[in-house]
């Protein structure tokens, strides 16, 4: 059955720029890389549901972005939704999902606010079962911290294989950001990456966008990103 989504939404499987396994500064999350490049490529222990628990900012987003394009790299079919996306919409756009070999659903969290989308995932994630495919979630707290009324989807997430994301810390978030800004051709020092851990949101999704606004700000100046520069341009 071909998937009723296809036209209701436009759901590309290329993650947005950066958000792929080489992109991803895993710091302590190591094992969970590992583990789901091993997923994709169907290794015996890997489950066929995985969890990804963690505070927002911890990467959630970008490693189930990451697992879509691996396997689209290794020419399997995989698609990516957003439960933020999905939940104005009718729970049919999910029907025919199980058709993929992988299917990666984001903030699984948002759906205690309706029951009719807990009952259309834990129908989902049968589907998938039954057919021998994979399905990856990520949400804010463990299944049973989440309160879902449909306690048999709560059985079902935590089912499979459960990972908890660990938060980078400063040292590592200045590394990582450092990696970011080599990766766009901008040259970005430590103290000026300290500095912007230090007055901005501690998580890496909020730093890029503070440094991509940095780096069109600093191509129209012709300036270096100095901390003066930064100051400047950010009101701080």
């Amino acid at each position: 059955m071909e998937p009723i989504i296809a036209d209701q939404l436009v759901l590309p499987v290329a993650p947005p720029e950066y958000f792929r396994f080489d992109d991803y500064y895993s710091g302590e999350n190591e094992q969970v890389v590992q583990y789901l490049k091993g997923l994709i490529k169907a290794k015996p222990d890997c489950s066929h549901l995985c969890y990804l628990n963690g505070k927002a900012g911890t990467g959630k987003t970008h490693l189930l972005h990451a697992v879509a394009e691996h396997a689209e790299s290794n020419d399997l079919p995989v698609i990516y939704l957003d439960l933020s996306a999905l939940l104005p919409l009718s729970v049919e756009c999910v029907a025919g999902l199980e058709q993929y070999k992988i299917v990666c659903l984001d903030n699984i969290h948002l759906v205690k606010t309706s029951l009719p989308w807990q009952k259309a995932v834990f129908d989902l994630i049968n589907r998938v079962l039954e057919v021998g495919h994979y399905i990856v979630f990520s949400g804010i707290g463990l299944p049973k911290s989440l309160d879902i009324e449909l306690k048999d989807l709560v059985s079902r997430l935590d089912w499979g294989v459960s990972f908890n994301l660990k938060p980078l810390t400063d040292e590592q978030l200045v590394e990582a950001l450092m990696r970011k800004a080599s990766a766009k051709g901008l040259k970005l020092s430590k103290d000026v990456a300290g500095f912007l851990i230090k007055h901005f949101r501690r998580d890496m999704s909020s730093l890029v966008v503070v440094l991509e606004q940095l780096d069109e700000r600093s191509l129209k100046t012709q300036k270096n990103l100095t901390i003066p520069f930064v100051k400047a341009e950010l009101n701080l």
